[in-house]
């Protein structure tokens, strides 16, 4: 390719992306995404503008091999210029394309593995590996070369990968975007300036990919969404060091509109070995009406060292300011762990004006020393907003992490009724924004004048964490709390807020996120608007090219990925409005799953507003506000009915969470008597919160046909909890003596109960073989959903014992850690793993790769999350599964082994699913 091609993509990408920054609302935020849409470039999740730089070079690029990004004779080699930083090397050996399906990557699942793995293959262009998706069903090695972009700080390395799988029209025509999936390898070199022979501190960004050796050492993780939150921090030695690449073309991550090619982002930099304060990580709420609206703010610290770093104090560089900051906890960061540290920010006097900056340092001791040291100060620069104004509001989530939203509050001069009660609006983004970008906090000003309290949630990250579920919605709940905290922060004298009333709209995966929160928190929601949002995970990105495996065994992948699946859960729909709205030319979510639910709705006798428009793709401008959204956020800020929603008959349905089937309760109201006919199915305990019930209240209930219950005054101001018995019998009582750690129940419930932490993760690891490991299941947690980490390796001694959240523990050999449960099912013996079911014991014997990885319960609702191997190929293999992505279905319990890195889940020995007393369920998969 001519020099002069690949220079006029390089600044094109450079000017889209500088002119999107600098001009996003002069300009047009909706131009640049109605441009990508127009020539095809539209990411899966809803493309962030910005994003258009790397897809404005496709038209340009015609070539379709991996070295698609051939560097120009003027771009400096990367193997002799001079430089003290960090290096990737320019020419790079490419091995695929191999088959992978939706989010197996978790599993393993490397065809390689038949040759004994990548890194045991030397570079051979004559040698063939079969793939089904190349050429006469094999591949051969490729050379590919990376290109630099210099001015960045520090500099990137790009390594752009393309390879097409083998008559991909008509695989794509059968399988769909399935098709446009793949997994390949890539190695290369990476070299450390330097004469000595000491190792030097290296911060590695790998973005895009899933995982990495350095020099054979596995790393698993990655960077895949491009976070650049948790580097990999390395003590490296002077000189070239090998790097095996791992990575996967996802269509949820990369889209799945133009060519199906990968660009993998390498950045290396040399870090002083110390604690390092990352500025550009600051997160911090806004300045309204000179009041900083909250006192929560983070940053992220990274340990460079390798010794035990313990954060002491924070302190403001000039006293003068009037400021005062205090750390949230004192803060522990184990050697080359990266952490967001949590500390307010209040002021003295609410007099002085408040300051436009403020800089700050830490101060810590490493472990073995008293000396206390100091970081370099950092400068916090406050954004100054107008009460009338979108403005970042922050808040502590329920894992302990600082997190935020942005808000809105009512018109004070459009809502002039101070007595009035206002609802939440709550707009959902999609994936891969940010609840700060302007993208977002624009798309309701169509409606700025509504009555109620705007809120765009964040997630947590710009994927929402985990696709609005588990994680992501525990922060969609904390932020609308929030509210109330800010309404006293800014001494607010408009109108009140309903916190219990939520019009719910989102865009997108925010779409899918709306779905979500109508079937399983219909208590919360008023109305509902889901816009281009998908129905479900595998129904928007198949998974037919998974490896195939035992039908009983694949059925409990299905069932982890059941809770989400809203088309199952439409009996919870019944009551609420909900107004549809999809681009009839969307080419992300497709408008057939819209349509999907508008049809099944209507079957379920509750019928959504359905409007379909014409010409219209992913997103444009005004589509949150169009004239239909406009009427509908309209009508229901004014609470019609919102106390009245409840059908005379309805049902609710239950997700498996622990028993092998869905429950049910159907419910007959009888309107002149109110009693309430109630019928259960695999139901074996719920409660009744009154005050969430948009109807009259009942003044009796019957269950079942039991003799009726009665619904007193002292009953309704409590919570009472309906219990069946061995025998059937139904019992009433404000008691919970089941809450006990040998019964299943509130945060514990769901496949994905350990995101259900209410603290920091306390990950502890049991022997200096696992060390790597602990920390990167502490690096992975916070990389993909910010999650905090109480990190103990075993020099660290045994871990705390005063953990408030769930525990993740690590375990190698013939030790696996006592269970607080004596009936655990899981346990070791003397001569291997045994899983106790219903048919009895089943030994799984001590062999090479032998793994599993399982919840366990703890006191107050917690879990433990065991992590154990018998050797490190086997404990490896089970930390990939410690719940990071959404997708992936994990069960319960999951028992892996030798065959497993080759043929991901269709080799467990075991996989399934705790009932409600943590027994193995009697569908579990026990081989």
């Amino acid at each position: 390719m001519p020099a002069s091609v690949v220079w006029t993509c390089n600044l094109l990408s450079q000017w889209f992306y500088g002119l999107a920054d600098s001009f996003p609302s002069q300009f047009g935020v909706d131009t640049l995404n109605n441009f990508a849409n127009t020539a095809g470039f539209v990411q899966q999740g809803n493309m962030k503008y910005s994003q258009i730089a790397t897809w404005a070079c496709i038209p340009l690029l015609t070539c379709h091999g991996v070295d698609a990004a051939n560097p120009a004779d003027n771009v400096p080699n990367l193997e002799t210029m001079e430089q003290d930083t960090p290096f990737f090397s320019k020419e790079w050996q490419v091995l695929g394309p191999f088959e992978i399906g939706t989010r197996e990557s978790s599993w393993g699942t490397d065809p390689l593995e038949t040759y004994g793995g990548f890194q045991k293959l030397k570079y051979d262009p004559n040698a063939s590996f079969l793939s089904s998706l190349g050429p006469d069903g094999a591949v051969k090695w490729s050379p590919a070369s990376s290109s630099l972009n210099s001015t960045a700080s520090p500099p990137e390395t790009t390594l752009h990968i393309n390879l097409p799988p083998e008559n991909r029209t008509s695989l794509q025509s059968v399988y769909g975007w399935d098709a446009l999936q793949y997994q390949a390898w890539a190695r290369g070199k990476l070299t450390v300036p330097g004469n000595g022979t000491e190792p030097v501190a290296v911060a590695l960004h790998t973005v895009r990919t899933w995982e990495i050796r350095v020099d054979d050492q596995l790393y698993f993780g990655g960077d895949f969404f491009a976070f650049r939150r948790a580097p990999l921090l390395l003590s490296l030695k002077p000189g070239p060091h090998q790097i095996d690449l791992r990575v996967v073309r996802d269509v949820r991550a990369l889209g799945g509109v133009g060519e199906p090619s990968i660009d993998i982002i390498l950045v290396a930099e040399k870090i002083p070995s110390q604690l390092i304060v990352d500025a550009k990580s600051i997160l911090v709420a806004d300045v309204v009406e000179n009041r900083l609206i909250s006192p929560y703010a983070s940053i992220t610290l990274q340990n460079a060292m390798g010794s035990l770093v313990q954060v002491t104090d924070i302190k403001a560089d000039d006293p003068t300011s009037g400021l005062e900051l205090k750390l949230l906890k004192g803060v522990r960061l184990d050697g080359h762990q990266s952490r967001a540290v949590g500390f307010t920010i209040t002021r003295g006097s609410e007099a002085s004006t408040f300051p436009t900056e403020l800089s700050f340092h830490f101060e810590y001791t490493v472990k073995g020393s008293a000396t206390v040291r100091q970081t370099p100060k950092v400068t916090i620069k406050f954004t100054s907003r107008q009460m009338s104004e979108v403005q970042q509001n922050t808040f502590i989530q329920p894992g302990g992490v600082v997190s935020y939203a942005t808000m809105r509050p009512p018109s004070p001069q459009k809502c002039t009724d101070k007595t009035a009660k206002l609802p939440v609006l709550l707009g959902l983004h999609g994936a891969g924004q940010a609840a700060s970008d302007e993208i977002i906090r624009t798309m309701l000003d169509g409606v700025k004048d509504i009555c109620a309290w705007t809120l765009f949630p964040s997630g947590v990250t710009p994927w929402s964490g985990d696709d609005w579920h588990t994680w992501g919605f525990a922060d969609l709940q904390n932020s609308v709390h929030a509210l109330n905290d800010w309404i006293k922060a800014v001494s607010w004298t408009g109108p009140e807020i309903v916190i219990e009333d939520w019009i719910v709209a989102g865009h997108s995966n925010g779409g899918q996120g709306t779905w979500y929160t109508i079937s399983h928190y219909p208590d919360n929601v008023i109305a509902a608007a889901p816009v281009a949002g998908y129905t479900s995970i595998e129904n928007y990105v198949p998974y037919s090219m998974w490896h195939n495996t035992d039908a009983l065994l694949a059925a409990q992948f299905f069932r982890a990925r059941q809770d989400f699946k809203h088309e199952l859960l439409l009996d919870n729909f019944v009551g609420i409005p909900v107004h549809q709205q999809h681009g009839a030319s969307d080419d992300n979510v497709v408008v057939y799953h819209s349509r999907l639910m508008h049809r099944l709705m209507k079957e379920n006798g509750w019928p959504s507003e359905y409007l379909e428009v014409p010409g219209k793709n992913h997103w444009y401008d005004g589509i949150m506000t169009s004239d239909y959204l406009k009427e509908f956020y309209y009508k229901y800020a004014k609470r019609p009915d919102s106390d009245h929603l409840l059908p005379v008959n309805f049902a609710i349905t239950i997700p498996p969470a622990g028993p092998d089937r869905a429950g049910s309760i159907n419910v007959q109201r009888d309107l002149s008597t109110h009693v309430w006919k109630i019928t259960t199915r695999n139901i074996r305990r719920f409660h009744l919160e009154l005050s969430a019930v948009r109807a009259l209240p009942p003044s009796q209930i019957q269950i079942d046909g039991s003799e009726p219950f009665p619904v007193t005054t002292e009953i309704k101001s409590a919570t009472t909890w309906y219990t069946q018995d061995n025998s059937g019998k139904w019992m009433a009582s404000q008691e919970a003596s089941w809450r006990t750690t040998s019964e299943r129940y509130g945060r514990q419930t769901g496949v994905n109960a350990i995101l259900r932490t209410p603290g920091p993760f306390t990950v502890s690891s049991s022997s200096s073989d696992t060390d790597v490991l602990a920390l990167q299941t502490c690096r992975n947690l916070f990389q993909y959903l910010s999650a905090d980490c109480d990190l103990f390796t075993s020099s660290d001694g045994s871990a705390s014992t005063t953990a408030t959240g769930n525990v993740i523990t690590l375990s190698l050999g013939h030790n696996i850690g006592p269970s607080t449960l004596a009936t655990f099912p899981i346990s070791l013996n003397g001569n291997g793993l045994v899983v106790q079911s219903a048919q009895g014991p089943t030994t799984y014997p001590f062999e090479a790769g032998l793994g599993a990885i399982f919840i366990r319960p703890l006191e107050n609702e917690r879990l433990e999350l065991v992590i154990w191997g018998y050797d490190m190929a086997g404990l490896q293999q089970a930390a990939r599964l410690v719940p990071v992505l959404t997708g992936v279905g994990q069960p319960d319990f999951v028992v892996v082994n030798k065959g497993t890195p080759l043929k991901g889940q269709g080799s467990l020995y075991a996989a399934g699913f705790f009932d409600s007393t943590w027994k193995i369920s009697a569908a579990s998969y026990v081989s």
